[in-house]
């Protein structure tokens, strides 16, 4: 790659490095998008919050498995093809969600496990195809670049999303994906390189950890949000000894899905903690925020997409400080000064209510994206750097993992309290507790991140 840099000037390493953006921006928004057009879709099918975020966590589900043959996959086919394959599936499954969706409920929820599933490979991949782009000691700056399509996504996506489902309806929202997703099918053929992997000598993943990754998520997610019937409980423990299952067996396979060692690895155990509280505020608020808006201050899709935009902006502006911080202080002061950023945002926002101006809820909003933004390059750039350089794949794994587990699972638990709060109390009590949910999480994520230890700024 640094020959063919090297012959084609710099301004091909920017568009491989757009290429790979453009991929993580499409497969992170996806995740979200739908927030918005979710009352919508609940007035279309007649269903409540609990069944609506089946559409948010079956994507998250399908995400949290396939990120787990992300190395593997990069081993068997290589980068380029793996990228290439994963965007094109993105993009036919959005066309197909767009287009056939609205036929049954059950084909818009095969179409987001599709979504889900292709965005899983993605984002892992464009990480690893990332770090050969960038010097050893950028790497901080490297995962700013990550950082910036994984969360501008969350703010860009919604407004746009909401522009469609106002005008087009519910059904625009999956068009958004279509061009971002073409345009980075078309670079991967352009720009990306080669690595052509080790073709048939890679061995399949183990099928029996995938299966029992795969009945845990769907049993756990499913009995959440149904938790009192008489299905739940045996339901839920099924999912918690197949997840206990699934832990076993990784520790006693020589070629890992999800690698235990790495949780008991000096620092990366708990960046990977850390992982897992932020993927549940961020997609947690990310499902929350359009849903308070629109319920709560009766604004329209599109005003509910618009209070995300201005987080986004000062995100964009403080990835950039994140990154370089990361690479010269201590990696855990900028994590947990992120943590407690956002905790503070989500804490206002407990405090919002319907005579609540909209101004005030994305200051709000503003608050707790930048501490996303000197949260994710720091610990992104700070868990890699600790990793043996032989584990990152696994690591870069293992990262997105526990960051869409978290989401999957702060969805779900946010949506069944909506759910529950709605039938037996107020609506605003739920969002109220919900968003405190959020705050606290966050301040008890500082708990771990207090235990990155150190790693020294390049000289």
């Amino acid at each position: 790659m640094d020959a063919r840099i090297a012959a084609e000037g710099t301004s091909f390493r920017w568009r491989a490095i757009a290429t790979l953006l453009l991929g993580t921006f499409v497969a992170v928004m996806e995740g979200t998008v739908v927030n918005v057009a979710l009352p919508a879709i609940q007035r279309e099918f007649g269903i409540g919050y609990a069944t609506a975020q089946v559409l948010a966590t079956a994507f998250l589900a399908a995400t949290t498995v396939t990120m787990l043959m992300a190395p593997w996959t990069i081993r068997r086919f290589g980068l380029r093809r793996a990228y290439g394959v994963a965007v094109g599936c993105l993009l036919l499954a959005s066309l197909m969600a767009a287009l056939v969706g609205h036929l049954h409920f059950s084909i818009l929820v095969v179409c987001r496990i599709l979504q889900g599933a292709a965005a899983g490979l993605i984002q892992p991949i464009a990480m690893v195809g990332l770090l050969p782009l960038f010097p050893p000691n950028a790497h901080g700056r490297a995962m700013a670049v990550y950082g910036l399509g994984i969360v501008l996504a969350p703010a860009i996506g919604p407004v746009v999303g909401g522009l469609l489902v106002d005008s087009l309806g519910w059904s625009g929202v999956f068009l958004v994906a279509v061009p971002p997703s073409a345009a980075a099918w078309y670079g991967c053929r352009r720009y990306l390189y080669e690595g052509r992997g080790e073709e048939a000598s890679v061995r399949l993943p183990d099928l029996p950890s995938l299966a029992l990754i795969s009945f845990a998520l769907v049993a756990v997610l499913t009995s959440v949000p149904t938790f009192g019937s008489e299905s739940a409980l045996p339901l839920l423990l099924a999912g918690l000894v197949a997840g206990v299952c699934f832990v076993l067996r990784q520790r006693r396979l020589a070629d890992p899905l999800l690698n235990p060692r790495l949780f008991s690895a000096p620092g990366v155990g708990a960046g990977l903690g850390v992982a897992l509280v932020y993927g549940a505020g961020l997609y947690g608020s990310t499902y929350l925020i359009p849903l308070f808006a629109q319920h709560q201050l009766n604004a329209s899709a599109f005003a509910a997409g618009l209070l995300l935009l201005p987080g986004g902006a000062a995100l964009a502006a403080i990835l950039p400080l994140g990154g370089t911080l990361a690479d010269r202080i201590e990696v855990r002061k900028v994590v947990v000064a992120g943590l407690l950023c956002f905790a503070g945002g989500s804490g206002a926002l407990a405090l919002s209510g319907s005579s609540t101006a909209l101004i005030w809820v994305a200051t709000w909003v503003v608050l707790g994206r930048i501490g996303l933004g000197l949260l994710i390059p720091s610990l992104n750039g700070g868990v890699m750097r600790l990793a043996d350089p032989d584990d990152l794949n696994a690591v870069t794994a293992a990262m997105n993992f526990s960051r869409q587990l978290g989401g999957a699972l702060g969805i779900v638990l946010l949506a069944a309290w909506l759910e529950f709060s709605s039938a037996r109390y107020d609506i605003a009590w739920g969002f109220t507790l919900g968003f405190a949910m959020v705050a606290g999480l966050f301040v008890l994520g500082a708990i771990p991140a207090c235990r990155i230890r150190r790693v020294d700024a390049p000289v």
